[in-house]
Protein backbone atom coordinates (compact mmCIF):
# COMPACT_ATOMS: atom_id res chain seq x y z
CA UNK A 1 0.00 0.00 0.00
CA UNK A 2 2.41 1.29 -4.91
CA UNK A 3 1.80 1.89 -5.67
CA UNK A 4 4.17 1.52 -3.38
CA UNK A 5 3.56 1.77 -3.25
CA UNK A 6 7.30 7.50 1.29
CA UNK A 7 8.61 9.71 -1.49
CA UNK A 8 11.74 11.43 -0.28
CA UNK A 9 14.18 12.32 -3.04
CA UNK A 10 17.58 12.83 -1.39
CA UNK A 11 20.42 10.62 -2.46
CA UNK A 12 21.97 9.99 0.94
CA UNK A 13 22.06 10.99 4.55
CA UNK A 14 25.33 12.84 3.89
CA UNK A 15 24.13 14.60 0.74
CA UNK A 16 22.15 17.85 0.78
CA UNK A 17 18.62 16.65 1.48
CA UNK A 18 16.07 16.96 -1.26
CA UNK A 19 13.23 15.87 0.94
CA UNK A 20 9.65 15.90 -0.28
CA UNK A 21 7.41 16.64 2.63
CA UNK A 22 8.27 15.53 6.15
CA UNK A 23 10.36 12.48 5.26
CA UNK A 24 14.02 12.46 6.40
CA UNK A 25 16.83 12.03 3.86
CA UNK A 26 16.21 8.79 2.00
CA UNK A 27 15.10 7.68 -1.43
CA UNK A 28 11.82 5.82 -1.07
CA UNK A 29 10.80 6.46 -4.64
CA UNK A 30 13.71 4.31 -5.75
CA UNK A 31 12.45 1.21 -3.95
CA UNK A 32 8.83 1.97 -4.54
CA UNK A 33 9.51 1.75 -8.24
CA UNK A 34 10.07 -1.97 -7.80
CA UNK A 35 6.79 -2.39 -6.00
CA UNK A 36 4.95 -0.46 -8.66
CA UNK A 37 6.53 -2.31 -11.53
CA UNK A 38 6.01 -5.73 -10.02
CA UNK A 39 2.38 -5.10 -9.41
CA UNK A 40 1.92 -3.90 -12.94
CA UNK A 41 3.26 -7.14 -14.41
CA UNK A 42 1.64 -9.31 -11.73
CA UNK A 43 -2.03 -9.88 -11.03
CA UNK A 44 -4.56 -7.18 -10.01
CA UNK A 45 -4.30 -8.20 -6.36
CA UNK A 46 -0.68 -7.06 -6.28
CA UNK A 47 -1.47 -4.17 -8.58
CA UNK A 48 -3.86 -2.82 -6.00
CA UNK A 49 -1.01 -2.52 -3.50
CA UNK A 50 1.14 -0.83 -6.13
CA UNK A 51 -1.60 1.69 -6.86
CA UNK A 52 -1.88 2.52 -3.18
CA UNK A 53 1.90 2.88 -2.89
CA UNK A 54 1.94 5.17 -5.93
CA UNK A 55 -0.79 7.27 -4.35
CA UNK A 56 1.27 7.44 -1.16
CA UNK A 57 4.29 8.61 -3.18
CA UNK A 58 2.34 11.18 -5.15
CA UNK A 59 1.05 12.86 -2.00
CA UNK A 60 4.64 13.52 -0.90
CA UNK A 61 6.36 14.44 -4.16
CA UNK A 62 5.58 18.16 -4.21
CA UNK A 63 8.48 19.94 -2.55
CA UNK A 64 11.77 18.79 -4.06
CA UNK A 65 13.01 19.96 -7.44
CA UNK A 66 14.81 17.31 -9.45
CA UNK A 67 17.57 18.56 -11.74
CA UNK A 68 17.70 16.72 -15.05
CA UNK A 69 17.18 12.99 -15.28
CA UNK A 70 16.65 10.55 -12.42
CA UNK A 71 16.99 6.85 -13.16
CA UNK A 72 16.38 4.00 -10.72
CA UNK A 73 17.06 0.32 -11.47
CA UNK A 74 16.87 -2.79 -9.34
CA UNK A 75 14.97 -5.99 -8.66
CA UNK A 76 12.46 -7.50 -6.28
CA UNK A 77 9.68 -10.01 -5.85
CA UNK A 78 6.25 -10.35 -4.31
CA UNK A 79 3.71 -12.93 -3.25
CA UNK A 80 0.09 -12.27 -4.27
CA UNK A 81 -3.01 -14.18 -5.39
CA UNK A 82 -2.78 -15.86 -8.81
CA UNK A 83 -5.56 -13.58 -10.02
CA UNK A 84 -7.95 -11.15 -8.37
CA UNK A 85 -10.22 -13.41 -6.34
CA UNK A 86 -7.91 -16.45 -6.23
CA UNK A 87 -7.23 -18.39 -3.05
CA UNK A 88 -3.76 -19.61 -4.14
CA UNK A 89 -0.72 -17.35 -3.95
CA UNK A 90 1.95 -16.96 -6.61
CA UNK A 91 5.57 -15.79 -6.31
CA UNK A 92 6.64 -13.29 -8.98
CA UNK A 93 10.05 -11.67 -9.48
CA UNK A 94 10.30 -8.33 -11.27
CA UNK A 95 12.86 -5.71 -12.25
CA UNK A 96 12.81 -2.16 -10.91
CA UNK A 97 12.70 0.55 -13.59
CA UNK A 98 11.74 4.18 -13.04
CA UNK A 99 12.78 7.23 -15.06
CA UNK A 100 11.89 10.86 -14.33
CA UNK A 101 12.86 14.21 -15.83
CA UNK A 102 12.73 17.39 -13.74
CA UNK A 103 9.69 16.18 -11.78
CA UNK A 104 7.67 16.80 -14.93
CA UNK A 105 7.85 13.85 -17.32
CA UNK A 106 8.14 10.26 -16.14
CA UNK A 107 8.16 6.66 -17.29
CA UNK A 108 7.39 3.69 -15.05
CA UNK A 109 5.47 0.50 -15.64
CA UNK A 110 2.71 1.22 -13.13
CA UNK A 111 1.65 4.56 -14.63
CA UNK A 112 3.38 4.28 -18.00
CA UNK A 113 4.50 7.43 -19.82
CA UNK A 114 3.12 10.63 -18.37
CA UNK A 115 3.49 14.19 -17.21
CA UNK A 116 2.67 16.18 -14.09
CA UNK A 117 0.40 18.88 -15.47
CA UNK A 118 0.06 21.04 -12.38
CA UNK A 119 2.19 21.25 -9.25
CA UNK A 120 1.61 23.20 -6.07
CA UNK A 121 3.05 23.22 -2.56
CA UNK A 122 0.32 20.82 -1.38
CA UNK A 123 -1.21 19.35 -4.52
CA UNK A 124 -0.41 17.67 -7.83
CA UNK A 125 -2.33 16.75 -10.99
CA UNK A 126 -1.03 14.51 -13.76
CA UNK A 127 -1.94 12.26 -16.65
CA UNK A 128 -0.36 9.25 -18.30
CA UNK A 129 -0.81 6.45 -20.79
CA UNK A 130 -0.22 3.15 -19.07
CA UNK A 131 -0.89 -0.55 -19.56
CA UNK A 132 -3.69 -2.82 -18.31
CA UNK A 133 -2.28 -6.39 -18.30
CA UNK A 134 -5.65 -8.12 -18.60
CA UNK A 135 -6.02 -11.72 -17.45
CA UNK A 136 -5.05 -15.08 -18.97
CA UNK A 137 -7.34 -18.04 -18.37
CA UNK A 138 -4.18 -20.15 -17.96
CA UNK A 139 -3.39 -18.23 -14.75
CA UNK A 140 -5.56 -20.65 -12.74
CA UNK A 141 -7.65 -23.79 -13.26
CA UNK A 142 -10.60 -21.77 -11.95
CA UNK A 143 -10.41 -19.53 -15.04
CA UNK A 144 -10.46 -22.36 -17.58
CA UNK A 145 -13.26 -21.80 -20.06
CA UNK A 146 -13.69 -18.10 -19.26
CA UNK A 147 -11.34 -16.93 -21.99
CA UNK A 148 -8.74 -14.18 -21.72
CA UNK A 149 -9.24 -10.53 -20.86
CA UNK A 150 -6.97 -8.92 -23.45
CA UNK A 151 -4.24 -6.49 -22.37
CA UNK A 152 -4.79 -2.88 -23.40
CA UNK A 153 -3.49 0.65 -23.17
CA UNK A 154 -4.89 2.55 -20.20
CA UNK A 155 -5.48 6.31 -19.95
CA UNK A 156 -4.93 7.65 -16.44
CA UNK A 157 -5.70 10.92 -14.69
CA UNK A 158 -4.44 11.29 -11.12
CA UNK A 159 -4.39 13.92 -8.42
CA UNK A 160 -3.06 14.21 -4.88
CA UNK A 161 -3.37 16.64 -2.00
CA UNK A 162 -1.11 16.70 1.06
CA UNK A 163 -1.65 18.12 4.52
CA UNK A 164 1.47 17.56 6.62
CA UNK A 165 2.15 13.82 6.66
CA UNK A 166 -1.38 12.98 5.57
CA UNK A 167 -2.11 12.52 1.87
CA UNK A 168 -5.33 12.26 -0.11
CA UNK A 169 -5.36 10.94 -3.67
CA UNK A 170 -7.73 10.10 -6.51
CA UNK A 171 -6.96 8.04 -9.61
CA UNK A 172 -9.18 7.67 -12.70
CA UNK A 173 -8.30 4.89 -15.17
CA UNK A 174 -9.91 4.01 -18.49
CA UNK A 175 -8.94 0.86 -20.41
CA UNK A 176 -8.64 1.57 -24.14
CA UNK A 177 -9.51 -1.96 -25.19
CA UNK A 178 -9.46 -5.21 -23.23
CA UNK A 179 -12.25 -4.89 -20.68
CA UNK A 180 -12.99 -1.29 -21.82
CA UNK A 181 -13.63 -0.70 -18.12
CA UNK A 182 -13.25 2.33 -15.88
CA UNK A 183 -11.72 2.39 -12.39
CA UNK A 184 -11.92 5.17 -9.79
CA UNK A 185 -9.55 4.80 -6.81
CA UNK A 186 -9.62 7.19 -3.84
CA UNK A 187 -6.81 6.77 -1.30
CA UNK A 188 -5.64 8.01 2.09
CA UNK A 189 -2.04 7.67 3.27
CA UNK A 190 0.20 8.62 6.18
CA UNK A 191 4.00 8.71 6.35
CA UNK A 192 5.99 8.58 9.60
CA UNK A 193 9.79 8.94 9.79
CA UNK A 194 11.21 6.39 12.24
CA UNK A 195 14.91 7.25 12.07
CA UNK A 196 17.35 8.84 9.66
CA UNK A 197 16.82 7.02 6.36
CA UNK A 198 14.03 4.82 7.76
CA UNK A 199 10.39 5.61 6.96
CA UNK A 200 7.10 3.88 7.66
CA UNK A 201 4.11 4.45 5.34
CA UNK A 202 0.54 3.26 5.74
CA UNK A 203 -2.43 3.69 3.47
CA UNK A 204 -5.97 2.63 2.65
CA UNK A 205 -7.85 2.81 -0.63
CA UNK A 206 -11.07 1.77 -2.32
CA UNK A 207 -11.78 0.85 -5.94
CA UNK A 208 -14.97 1.56 -7.87
CA UNK A 209 -15.34 -0.33 -11.16
CA UNK A 210 -17.67 0.13 -14.13
CA UNK A 211 -20.04 -2.49 -15.58
CA UNK A 212 -17.58 -3.36 -18.35
CA UNK A 213 -14.73 -4.01 -15.94
CA UNK A 214 -16.84 -6.01 -13.52
CA UNK A 215 -18.38 -8.22 -16.21
CA UNK A 216 -14.99 -8.87 -17.83
CA UNK A 217 -13.29 -9.96 -14.60
CA UNK A 218 -16.14 -11.26 -12.43
CA UNK A 219 -19.07 -11.98 -14.75
CA UNK A 220 -19.87 -15.37 -16.27
CA UNK A 221 -21.87 -15.39 -19.52
CA UNK A 222 -23.97 -18.31 -20.69
CA UNK A 223 -21.26 -19.45 -23.10
CA UNK A 224 -18.57 -19.13 -20.42
CA UNK A 225 -20.77 -21.08 -18.00
CA UNK A 226 -21.08 -24.00 -20.46
CA UNK A 227 -17.32 -24.07 -21.06
CA UNK A 228 -16.19 -23.58 -17.45
CA UNK A 229 -18.91 -25.25 -15.41
CA UNK A 230 -19.34 -22.09 -13.32
CA UNK A 231 -22.83 -20.72 -12.73
CA UNK A 232 -23.88 -17.77 -14.92
CA UNK A 233 -23.35 -14.47 -13.15
CA UNK A 234 -23.95 -10.84 -14.08
CA UNK A 235 -21.55 -8.43 -12.34
CA UNK A 236 -22.54 -4.77 -12.14
CA UNK A 237 -20.79 -1.49 -11.42
CA UNK A 238 -19.88 -0.58 -7.86
CA UNK A 239 -17.09 -0.63 -5.30
CA UNK A 240 -15.27 -3.89 -5.90
CA UNK A 241 -12.64 -3.80 -3.12
CA UNK A 242 -10.93 -1.98 -0.28
CA UNK A 243 -7.20 -2.27 0.49
CA UNK A 244 -4.71 -1.50 3.24
CA UNK A 245 -0.93 -1.40 2.81
CA UNK A 246 1.96 -1.01 5.26
CA UNK A 247 5.44 -0.31 3.85
CA UNK A 248 8.90 0.31 5.31
CA UNK A 249 11.61 2.10 3.34
CA UNK A 250 15.29 1.94 4.33
CA UNK A 251 17.89 4.14 2.60
CA UNK A 252 20.94 2.22 3.78
CA UNK A 253 23.61 3.72 1.49
CA UNK A 254 24.22 6.77 -0.67
CA UNK A 255 22.31 5.46 -3.69
CA UNK A 256 20.82 2.19 -2.40
CA UNK A 257 17.40 1.63 -0.88
CA UNK A 258 15.28 -1.31 0.21
CA UNK A 259 11.55 -1.52 0.79
CA UNK A 260 9.28 -4.18 2.18
CA UNK A 261 5.50 -4.10 2.15
CA UNK A 262 2.54 -6.15 3.31
CA UNK A 263 -0.99 -5.56 2.13
CA UNK A 264 -4.45 -7.01 2.34
CA UNK A 265 -7.49 -6.37 0.18
CA UNK A 266 -11.12 -7.35 0.63
CA UNK A 267 -13.40 -7.90 -2.35
CA UNK A 268 -16.86 -6.38 -2.07
CA UNK A 269 -20.29 -6.71 -3.68
CA UNK A 270 -20.44 -8.61 -6.97
CA UNK A 271 -16.66 -9.10 -6.93
CA UNK A 272 -16.97 -11.08 -3.69
CA UNK A 273 -20.15 -12.92 -4.75
CA UNK A 274 -18.91 -13.95 -8.20
CA UNK A 275 -18.36 -17.68 -8.86
CA UNK A 276 -14.99 -16.65 -10.33
CA UNK A 277 -13.90 -15.59 -6.85
CA UNK A 278 -12.51 -18.28 -4.56
CA UNK A 279 -11.42 -16.02 -1.69
CA UNK A 280 -12.57 -12.48 -0.90
CA UNK A 281 -9.53 -11.69 1.27
CA UNK A 282 -6.48 -10.91 -0.88
CA UNK A 283 -3.11 -10.77 0.92
CA UNK A 284 0.20 -9.73 -0.63
CA UNK A 285 3.77 -8.97 0.38
CA UNK A 286 6.97 -7.87 -1.34
CA UNK A 287 10.66 -7.04 -0.92
CA UNK A 288 12.69 -4.86 -3.32
CA UNK A 289 16.19 -3.46 -3.73
CA UNK A 290 16.98 -0.46 -5.95
CA UNK A 291 19.91 1.68 -7.02
CA UNK A 292 19.53 5.33 -8.01
CA UNK A 293 21.84 6.69 -10.72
Amino acid sequence: MTPTPAADRSRAAEAPPRVRGPVPPARPAACAAGLLLLAAVAEPAAAQDSDLLRQMLDTLNFDAVAEGWEVTLGAGASVAPEYEGADDLAFRPAPVVEIEWRDRAFLNVQRGLGVHLLDGPQWRLGTSLGFAPGRDEDDSDRLTGLGDVDPAAQAQLFGAWRVGRLGLSLDLKQDLGGSDGTLIEPGLSYVQPLARGLTLAAGVSATWASDDHMQAYFGVSGAQSRRSGLAPFSAGAGFKRVDATLAVNWAFAETWSARAFVGVGRLLGDAADSPVTQEATQPSAGLFLAHAF
